[in-house]
């Protein structure tokens, strides 16, 4: 429908991974046309100029789309949320995994975020939670809210989950 919101909720565009969406304002007639609405300027751009070792990775993150809010994960690691409409970043969360070092599988490389609401039988005063999900390259698991861009004090311990915690012979 012309005007309808149509989300990206998961990597895969939604829980069955389908990789489609119902959008049709691009096609063969119309791609020709489009022109550059805006650019983001990354937020790994300052954490490069202050600690030029710290290189990224290629970008390889599938953004989600969730509510009206864009939602993309950097290669260092830093979330942020974005105004489709216009580019501008919403806030921004350092998760600080950079710090650890460039991990030894393929780099700085993210390929997504994952989004969790509670059930809406869960609603009570305030709404329901809605996180952010990101496996760090620093192998944590952190849950950020999707509407502060603050960390989850509630999940894990302090908003993380050690994920090489039980793992024999793991070393960080």
């Amino acid at each position: 429908q012309p005007g309808a919101a149509v989300e990206w909720t998961h990597y895969g565009g939604n829980a069955a991974s389908q990789k489609y969406s119902p959008l049709d304002q691009i096609n063969k007639d119309t791609v020709g046309k489009l022109k550059v609405a805006w650019q983001w300027a990354s937020p790994d751009n300052a954490v490069v100029a202050a600690n030029p070792m710290s290189r990224p990775g290629m970008y390889h993150d599938t953004p989600l789309m969730v509510k009206g809010v864009l939602y993309t994960v950097t290669s260092l690691g830093q979330i942020a949320a974005i105004n489709p409409a216009t580019g501008e970043s919403i806030w921004v969360f350092d998760p600080a995994s950079w710090k650890a070092g460039r991990p030894g599988n393929l780099g700085f490389v993210h390929r997504g975020i994952s989004y969790w609401s509670e059930p809406s039988t869960a609603l009570g005063p305030g709404g329901a939670k809605e996180r952010l999900l990101l496996g760090t390259s620093d192998a944590y698991l952190i849950s950020i809210d999707a509407k502060t861009g603050a960390l989850d004090l509630t999940f894990g311990q302090g908003g993380r989950v050690d994920l090489m915690e039980g793992l024999a012979h793991a070393v960080r």
